[in-house]
């Protein structure tokens, strides 16, 4: 189903009371099926340049929110909405939306960090609506990113303490789901 967004909706409007897919770019999506249970959801969201559909039996098909972090080269094309995630750019011409930065700070403080990654952003922008989530392709970096062709070791972000809170908070409320991968000990 095709969602057509007002450029004049509330960021919140766009996710009230719809069912989303948020899809991670884990490698360890790959080893799993999950395309069908993905694209029934009202949106599909998806991150960076994993908002490719390279493979559709693990990702799904659907393309209606692309969260990207500011910079050019994470643009995919393709997608009903676009929200860019973080304020450390200026505004994307071709974002929607930008997350609220109160969003980012309230995170940080109740986490510790500084730089908190998208994925997680996203997941408590979510957390903080009127919606049912079901999460897909997060597996902390047990796995690289599937569009990356290495590991990444000089990451700004603690996925530790991000897997911690998702599981200590995130998913406390009965509206979100985690589907780990089963490749993932």
């Amino acid at each position: 189903m095709l969602w057509i967004v007002s450029k004049k909706m509330n960021l919140e409007e766009l996710f009230h009371n719809k069912s989303i897919s948020v899809v991670g770019s884990a490698e360890s999506l790959f080893g799993e099926k999950y395309g069908p249970k993905i694209d029934k959801s009202d949106l599909v969201c998806r991150f960076n340049r994993g908002g490719l559909i390279l493979n559709p039996e693990a990702q799904g098909k659907k393309q209606n929110v692309l969260f990207f972090n500011g910079l050019n080269n994470t643009l995919v094309s393709g997608y009903d909405t676009i929200i860019q995630t973080s304020h450390r750019h200026k505004k994307h011409n071709s974002a929607d939306y930008i997350l609220p930065v109160s969003n980012k700070e309230e995170l940080s403080n109740r986490m510790g960090v500084d730089r908190p990654s998208s994925g997680l952003m996203v997941l408590y922008f979510l957390y903080n609506l009127n919606c049912s989530v079901n999460i897909f392709g997060f597996d902390f970096k047990k796995t690289k990113t599937f569009y990356h062709t290495k590991y990444h070791f000089n990451e700004v972000h603690d996925y530790e303490k991000e897997k911690i809170f998702v599981h200590n908070t995130i998913l406390k409320k009965k509206e979100i789901k985690f589907n780990e991968s089963s490749n993932i000990q």
